[in-house]
């Protein structure tokens, strides 16, 4: 029994991290217009609660055209997603953890900042609100 437990356990493991490098492709893939950087520490008491809350928003928004990249300030390599999108030097300029920045990916500057002091659904409202925003502008840019 306790085999069977493993082995199930093994497979949702392979499932889950399929499932991520297959949503992480259609993100690229997809007119990303978005990215939203969660710049944490691991010894940061407030970093834990806003990561909790940023992981249930991820799920939410898992198909839409924003990629999600949490970037410990500590590590020294730049994870590839930051390196397929061009975000570096727009990463390495911000000081601080603790916070969510949601950027612009065409113009490189920030929209919106989310803190750990709102709720999860709170910061689902403003990042909706903000795709919203940006997908009405890709349409009136193709209008004209």
């Amino acid at each position: 029994m306790k085999n069977i437990f493993i082995a199930l356990f093994f497979l949702i493991l392979v499932i889950s991290v399929l499932y991520f490098d297959i949503l992480e492709w259609n993100q690229f893939n997809q007119k990303t217009r978005l990215v939203a950087v969660n710049y944490y520490a691991e010894n940061c008491p407030k970093c834990k609660t806003l990561n909790q809350k940023m992981r249930k928003v991820e799920w939410l928004f898992a198909q839409k055209p924003i990629v999600f990249i949490h970037y410990d300030i500590h590590q020294k390599i730049m994870n590839r997603k930051i390196k397929r999108m061009g975000f570096q030097e727009t990463i390495r300029s911000e000081v601080g953890v603790g916070y969510v920045q949601v950027y612009d990916v065409i113009q490189q500057k920030p929209l919106l900042k989310i803190t750990p002091n709102l709720s999860w659904e709170e910061m689902e409202e403003k990042i909706a609100i903000l795709l919203e925003k940006n997908e009405d502008s890709l349409n009136v840019k193709a209008v004209f």
